[in-house]
C-alpha cells in the first residue's frame, strides 16, 4: 500500500460509495428502460451489422451450433457457418439468447458493471487512497469509466481490461487465486478478443519478460496467464480460428485488403486528432475534463506540494499515463504511414494483427491520468478539497454527454424503432411474398441490416469476413457506379467489408465515416436521377426486389420499375419498392391506393 494510504482498509464509507456507484449506473440505465426501442443507439457498426443481424440469421436457419463448413444462405450469399461468428463468444450469444434491444441494455449493463468494478480494483492497487476525499475520487473516476460508451459489437473488450490489469499485477505478485481465473475467463470469453484484449496480453507478457531480463528470472506465472487465456480465448472463438486456419476451400474477402498510404502530414493530424479526441471504438471522454485535469496538476507542481512525496508519484503517475496514451496515437496514425505499411508487409506478424488495436487500452490509460493528476490536486490543495471533486463530478457530465444515444439524436439519426421499422416491413413483406429460398432483397438509402432484421434475404451487407466470391459477385453489380466513383471503387476494392449498393448520386466519404452519408430518411425527401447497376448480376446473386431509401427519377431509364412506396408512422423511411424491369409483377399488390407512387406503372 502506498504511502499515506488510508490505514482503515477501504475505508468506513464503502458501502455508500457502492450505493452511489449503483444510483450513479441506474441513473444512466433508466433512459433506455424508460423509452426502450425509442431510444437512440449507435447505428455506425452497431445497428448496420453483426451480431444483431447475425444471431437472426442464425436463429432463422438453425445454424447456431452448426459445423462450421455448413453452408447458411441469408446474408448477401449462401457462406459458411464459420464466417458468422462463435456463438461461445459474448455478446453473440447474448443477442441469440434475448430480443435484440433486451440483448443491447444487457451488454451496456454488464460494461457498466465490469469497468467500474475493474478500474476501482486498479486504483485501489496502484494508487490506495488515505482518505475519504481520495476514496470518492477512486469512486467517481471507476463509474466514469465503466459509463464510456464501450463498442457494444466487442462486448466487454475494453470494459474488462482494467480488471485485467488488476489481475495481472496479483500474478505477477504471486497473490494470485481462484478470482483471477475468474477474471482471465472474462478477458477470453468477454468478446472482441483479438481486437483488444490480445493486445493488452501481449503488452503485459512482453512488459514482465523485460522485467524479468532486469531481475535475471524468468516470470512464469505471468507468461503461463498469458498463454493459457490466448489459447481459451482462439479456441472458444473456434469459427474465427476455423475461417483462418482450416483448408475449408473458401477464400477470404480479406485477402484483397488494400491499406492506405498516408503521408506524414496526414499521420501527424491523425495523430493529435486521436490524442485529443480518441476513436469511436475505443471512447475516452477525456477532452477537456482530463486534460483541464492535467493543467491545474501541472500548476500544482510549482508549488509546495513538490515536497509532497506522494504527490511526486502521483505526478510521475499521470505523465507516464500521458505518455503512453501519445504512443497510442502514434502507433494508431503511424500504422498506416507509407514506409510502414512497406515494412510491416515483411513480417507475418505485423501481417496478421493490427496493431492499432494497442489504441484501445487508451480509455483505460487516459482515466488512470486522470486519477493521478486528480490525487496530485487534492494534496496539495488541502483547504480547497472541493475541486477535485467538482472535476470528477464534471468528467462524469461529460461521460453522460458521450453516451451513444445522446449523440445519434444530436446527428439526427432515427431511433432504434424508426430504423428497424417492423411495423413497416411487415407491409413490405406481404406485397414481397418472396420466396425465402431464392429471393433476395437490395438496399439503397438504407441499411441493408434493416432488412435481414426483418427476416428478409440480401445481396449486401456488413462482415468483417467472408468468401471473396461473394465481394465478386457484388463488385459485379454495381461495377457501373464503381466506375463512375473512383474513390467509392478503392473503398470497396481495398476493403469491401462494407459491402453495399454504392452509387455516385449518393456518396460515402469513408474519410469522414458518416452514417447521414449512407442513411436517407424520408424527412431527407432525397431524389437521385438514375442508377447504373448491372441488373444480370443483380439476378444472378438471387436479386429480385430493390428497397430504396430515395426516389429514383426516372426508373425505367434505370431498367426498374416502381411497385409501390411505403410509409408508416413508426418507420424513419419512405421505401420505394423496385423491381427489375422485366420481371412481372403486378403494383400495389395487396397495398393501399393511397400509397403508390405517382410514377407506378399499372
Amino acid at each position: 500500500m502506498a504511502d499515506g494510504a488510508d490505514t482503515e482498509g477501504r475505508g468506513p464509507d464503502l458501502g455508500w460509495q457502492v450505493a452511489a456507484a449503483a444510483a450513479v449506473i441506474g441513473l444512466y440505465l433508466l433512459p433506455l428502460l424508460v423509452w426502450g426501442q425509442d431510444s437512440h443507439a449507435r447505428i455506425h457498426d452497431l445497428l448496420e451489422q453483426p451480431p444483431i443481424s447475425t444471431a437472426r440469421v442464425l436463429r432463422d436457419a438453425g445454424a447456431v451450433f452448426a459445423p462450421s463448413a455448413q453452408t447458411v444462405d441469408a446474408l448477401m450469399a449462401p457462406m459458411p457457418r464459420g464466417f458468422l461468428g462463435s456463438e461461445t463468444i459474448w455478446p453473440l450469444w447474448g443477442f441469440l439468447l434475448w430480443p435484440p434491444f433486451v440483448a443491447y441494455v444487457v451488454v451496456i449493463a454488464c460494461n457498466a458493471v465490469v469497468g467500474t468494478l475493474g478500474f476501482w480494483l486498479l486504483a485501489d492497487r496502484v494508487a490506495s487512497p488515505r482518505d475519504g476525499m481520495e476514496r470518492w475520487i477512486r469512486t467517481g473516476c471507476a463509474v466514469a469509466y465503466g459509463l464510456l460508451p464501450h463498442y457494444v459489437p466487442a462486448g466487454l473488450a475494453t470494459a474488462v481490461m482494467p480488471l485485467a490489469v488488476w489481475s495481472l499485477l496479483r500474478v505477477h505478485a504471486r497473490e494470485a487465486d481462484a478470482r483471477d481465473a475468474l477474471v482471465m475467463a472474462l478477458v477470453a470469453l468477454g468478446g472482441g478478443f483479438v481486437t483488444g484484449p490480445l493486445f493488452l496480453l501481449m503488452a503485459a507478457g512482453t512488459l514482465a519478460v523485460l522485467d524479468g531480463l532486469r531481475r535475471r528470472t524468468v516470470p512464469w506465472a505471468v507468461v503461463t496467464v498469458v498463454v493459457l487465456t490466448t489459447v481459451v480465448a482462439l479456441l472458444a472463438d473456434h469459427r474465427l480460428l476455423w475461417s483462418v486456419v482450416a483448408d475449408h476451400g473458401t477464400v477470404t474477402h480479406r485477402v484483397e485488403f488494400d491499406n492506405p498510404r498516408n503521408e506524414g502530414l496526414t499521420v501527424a493530424l491523425l495523430t493529435g486528432l486521436i490524442f485529443l479526441f480518441g476513436h469511436y471504438t475505443s471512447e475516452t471522454a477525456h477532452w477537456p475534463v482530463v486534460f483541464m485535469v492535467l493543467a491545474i496538476a501541472a500548476w500544482c507542481r510549482r508549488g509546495p506540494s513538490v515536497r509532497v512525496p506522494e504527490a511526486d508519484r502521483a505526478w510521475r503517475g499521470a505523465r507516464g499515463a500521458v505518455l503512453v496514451a501519445l504512443g497510442f496515437a502514434v502507433v494508431y496514425a503511424g500504422w498506416l504511414w507509407g514506409p510502414v505499411v512497406d515494412l510491416r508487409e515483411a513480417f507475418f506478424l505485423t501481417r496478421v494483427l493490427n496493431f492499432q488495436r494497442l489504441n484501445w487500452m487508451g480509455p483505460m490509460v487516459w482515466h488512470l491520468a486522470l486519477l493521478f493528476g486528480l490525487r496530485v490536486i487534492a494534496r496539495s490543495w488541502t483547504s480547497a478539497r472541493w475541486v477535485p471533486a467538482a472535476l470528477v463530478v464534471a468528467h462524469l457530465g461529460a461521460v453522460f454527454l458521450a453516451r451513444e444515444s445522446i449523440q445519434e439524436a444530436r446527428r439526427g439519426m432515427p431511433t432504434w424503432r424508426a430504423f428497424f421499422a417492423e411495423a413497416q416491413f411487415d407491409e413490405i413483406q406481404a406485397v414481397l411474398d418472396a420466396d425465402p429460398t431464392s429471393d433476395r432483397v437490395g438496399s439503397l438509402g438504407l441499411l441493408p441490416s434493416i432488412a435481414t432484421y426483418n427476416g428478409l434475404r440480401t445481396v449486401d451487407g456488413y462482415l468483417a469476413n467472408y468468401p471473396l466470391e461473394v465481394k465478386h459477385a457484388l463488385g459485379r453489380v454495381i461495377a457501373p457506379e464503381l466506375e463512375r466513383a473512383p474513390e467509392m471503387r478503392w473503398y470497396f476494392d481495398g476493403w469491401g467489408s462494407r459491402a453495399y449498393l454504392f452509387t455516385t448520386h449518393l456518396p460515402y466519404n469513408h474519410r469522414r465515416n458518416i452514417m447521414r452519408d449512407v442513411i436517407h430518411t424520408a424527412d431527407d425527401a432525397v431524389v437521385i436521377p438514375d442508377v447504373a447497376f448491372d441488373w444480370d448480376a443483380f439476378r444472378a446473386m438471387g436479386g429480385t426486389h430493390l428497397l430504396s431509401a430515395v426516389e429514383i427519377a426516372d426508373p425505367g431509364a434505370s431498367g426498374l420499375r416502381l411497385v409501390q412506396v411505403f410509409e408508416h408512422p413508426d418507420s424513419a423511411w419512405r421505401i420505394h419498392l423496385y423491381v427489375p424491369a422485366d420481371r412481372a409483377e403486378p403494383a400495389n399488390v395487396g397495398g393501399n391506393d393511397e400509397a403508390v407512387h405517382p410514377g407506378a406503372e399499372p
